[in-house]
């Protein structure tokens, strides 16, 4: 008995009611006596017809009909692995400049203090000196373009592992003649609180670029 409600339990449920509207089929059609163990009067046997056929529809109509459950059998999805869009960012040494001032379109004609408020990211090492730097370009460059360029000014800072925002202010001491002003950033090793090789170039800020001159 036991094994028959099993078998009950996991059959689909429009299996059951083809099966049922079959064997009600057979006792309208066998003239209401099925091996003489299951009679039914001959005044029932229309009815017995008659829901055979909607069982056997039901049965036909689930299978074709979507139920818009799951089923239970589905297996669950599997964990996702992918982590927020935050932490797949790349773990890599990088300086961002948030604001600068004065504005590279004032121009400079005086030495002067710029003040910069950047945003560093470090992951090479648990320390580093992080240096901000002036670089000039001549007049020919025609902005802040090319390769011949020298350095005019810097300032020093002990950074930490991770990201973080500074602000941090570089003095421009002025030039003779005319020409291009940039921000540059190197993260150098730290070793006993000085700067040594091997060092990280991140590059020159070439979109803020001061003309400077008389």
């Amino acid at each position: 008995m036991d094994a028959f409600l099993s078998a009950i339990q996991n059959t689909p449920l429009p299996t059951i009611f083809v099966v049922a509207g079959i064997l009600f089929w057979v006792l309208a059609i066998a003239a209401g006596s099925v091996a003489g163990k299951i009679t039914i009067r001959p005044d029932r046997q229309w009815a017995a017809g008659i829901l055979g056929s909607v069982f056997i529809v039901a049965g036909v109509v689930l299978y074709i009909v979507p139920t818009g459950h799951t089923p239970l059998t589905q297996p669950a999805p599997a964990p996702s692995t992918t982590q927020p869009q935050d932490s797949n960012k790349p773990f890599v040494d990088s300086v961002q400049i948030q604001s600068i001032g004065p504005r590279p379109d004032a121009g400079l004609h005086n030495p002067t203090d710029i003040r910069v408020e950047l945003v560093y990211s470090l992951f090479s090492a648990d320390t580093a000196i992080l240096a901000v730097f002036l670089e000039q370009f001549p007049q020919t460059a025609a902005g802040c373009n090319g390769d011949n360029h020298q350095t005019n000014g810097a300032t020093y800072l002990h950074v930490a592992r991770g990201e973080h925002v500074v602000t941090v202010v570089v003095h421009w001491p002025g030039a003779a003649g005319t020409g291009f002003l940039t921000i540059g950033a190197i993260f150098w090793k730290d070793v006993d609180g000085h700067a040594v090789e091997p060092s990280t170039e991140l590059g020159l800020f070439r979109e803020l670029c001061y003309a400077y001159g008389p």
